[in-house]
């Protein structure tokens, strides 16, 4: 004889606990995920998250990532400035708009994913310069992807878990990248 899962289930039911009415505790269980999937779909859109994008965003990213870390080498030669760049055989123009667009692209991705997050780019950028002493680009673009991470899940979970907080940490992000930017104009000015 074959059993249909369904019948499975409330043979299994049955004889576990003959008293369980079987059609109340498959309301019961479809309820049960029903309520998990709906905080999940949640907390997604209380952190302003696109779920259906994530998995796209992951591949353009990757795809960013690699074509940007093959020219962290050519980086270091344009922060030199723009006549040495060209003295030294780098096709400046090209290099700065394919910059540019990659720019373009992981902007897009991260204001699609979770919308507009102002000073973080300056701030971890800026801090990994700190941090790492380094002009080059083979330290300072890993200690800044490091920073980046810490700062959104680290942040996240100390507002979230150790605070009580319920509200996103781009507004934190957002607080410190302002005072970061006053910070660094207001350094540059007195160097002036």
């Amino acid at each position: 004889m074959i059993f249909s899962k369904k019948q499975k289930v409330k043979v299994f039911i049955e004889a576990v606990n003959p008293k369980i009415e079987v059609s109340n505790y498959m309301h019961f269980s479809n309820y049960r995920i029903t309520k998990i999937e709906k905080a999940q779909t949640l907390k997604a859109k209380q952190l302003n998250i696109q779920t259906e994008l994530l998995l796209v965003s992951a591949a353009v990213v990757l795809a960013v990532s690699v074509i940007g870390w093959r020219l962290r080498r050519t980086y270091d030669v344009l922060a030199l400035g723009r006549d040495a760049a060209i003295n030294l055989g780098i096709a400046y123009r090209k290099v700065l708009m394919l910059t540019l667009i990659l720019i373009a692209v992981l902007v897009s991705v991260s204001t699609a994913l979770v919308g507009p997050v102002t000073f973080f780019g300056l701030l971890v950028s800026n801090l990994a310069y700190i941090i790492m002493k380094s002009d080059k680009h083979a330290y300072t673009v890993p200690a800044a992807i490091l920073l980046a991470i810490a700062f959104l899940v680290g942040g996240q979970s100390i507002l979230e878990r150790v605070l009580q907080f319920n509200t996103p940490v781009s507004v934190v992000i957002e607080f410190i990248g302002g005072l970061m930017f006053i910070f660094l104009v207001a350094r540059k000015v007195a160097k002036q």
